[in-house]
C-alpha cells in the first residue's frame, strides 16, 4: 500500500470516528501496519469535549469511561485485511494511554495508542 493511500485510509478513519462520536475531536491519527495478517496500530490524538472531574478518585474514573467510549469506536470503525474501511468486522481492541494534556475544566488532549487485532476464524 503506497503512502498516498495510508494517508486517505487515515484520513477516512480519523473523519468515521469523529462522527462516531461527537465527543471526541480527532486531531491525528496514524495506522501503522505491524502485521496486516494479525491486526494493525493506531496511534490517535484527541481532544475530549466531554466532563472529567479533577478530584481524584474521579478523575481516574473518568478517564476510564471516555477510553472505553474510544475503544467502542474504534472496535466499530476498523480496516479490514485488505485495507478497506469495515462497520461490521469484529477484532479485539487494547489500548495505553501515551499522552495526557490536562487542565481543569478547560483541557482534555490525549494521545492513546490501539493495537487492533483481527480475530481468527479458524
Amino acid at each position: 500500500m503506497s503512502m498516498a493511500d495510508t494517508k486517505i485510509l487515515s484520513e477516512k478513519l480519523k473523519y468515521l470516528i469523529g462522527q462516531e462520536n461527537r465527543d471526541f475531536e480527532i486531531l491525528s491519527l496514524d495506522v501503522d501496519y505491524y502485521n496486516g495478517i494479525s491486526g494493525y496500530s493506531l496511534y490517535i490524538m484527541f481532544d475530549y469535549l466531554g466532563a472529567i472531574d479533577s478530584e481524584v478518585p474521579h478523575f481516574f474514573g473518568d478517564v476510564a469511561e471516555m477510553i472505553e467510549e474510544i475503544q467502542k469506536v474504534v472496535s466499530h470503525v476498523t480496516i479490514t485485511p485488505e485495507k478497506k474501511i469495515s462497520l461490521s468486522q469484529e477484532v479485539f481492541v487494547q489500548s495505553g494511554i501515551d499522552k495526557i494534556e490536562f487542565v481543569s475544566d478547560t483541557k482534555h488532549v490525549f494521545t492513546v495508542s490501539f493495537l487492533v487485532h483481527y480475530i481468527d476464524k479458524n
